[in-house]
């Protein structure tokens, strides 16, 4: 065989083994090492939900020191592509810019979590996420009252007057639930 030949078929294997693992990330597929060295595959349970829903009890609580309280959260993993980091910026642009009061006086906060961490991984049942996503959660002291998760942003990550205005109306009508 010929060098071309070699770097062509050694080309293609990494371009096949990077799409599988793209592939493997996005659909929740994992690795996993055993003791003995054999590799095993385990699959995240992807489940159809809707966009809003009410929280369990028995889920896991952040801690929360402020009475009433708005968390707007941007979870993200090892790896981001270039829209990711748009939507975490836009994100943030949106939140401190337009609710500066708010946080200082601790009634909206805004926190970005890695979910690949072993312990953030509650948030992939607790938010039924399938991707990076931006949720919107609010709070009365220490129990979660409800909570959306916003994929429109995915849609308009390219129109940042549209991401900002979408991410702070959102945050507001929580803010405004909770003054009820």
């Amino acid at each position: 065989m010929n060098t071309k030949k070699i770097i062509s078929v050694l080309l293609f294997l990494f371009v096949v083994a990077s799409v599988g693992t793209i592939i493997a990330r996005e659909t929740g597929l994992n690795f996993v090492k055993n003791k003995d060295g054999t590799v095993l595959l385990s699959v995240q349970e992807s489940q159809a939900a809707p966009q809003t829903a009410q929280i369990n009890e028995t889920q896991k609580q952040p801690e929360i020191s402020a009475p009433a309280k708005v968390i707007v959260y941007y979870f993200y993993g090892k790896s981001r592509c270039y829209s990711c980091h748009k939507i975490e910026a836009f994100t943030r642009e949106a939140i401190q810019g337009g609710f500066e009061q708010e946080i200082k006086d601790g009634r909206v906060e805004l926190k970005n979590i890695n979910i690949e961490k072993l312990a953030n991984r509650h948030y992939i049942q607790d938010y039924q996420l399938a991707s990076r996503s931006v949720v919107v959660a609010r709070y009365k002291g220490h129990e979660q009252k409800d909570w959306e998760r916003l994929d429109y942003v995915w849609q308009i990550v390219g129109d940042y007057d549209a991401f900002i205005a979408f991410v702070r109306e959102k945050t507001s009508a929580f803010l405004k639930a909770n003054e009820t």
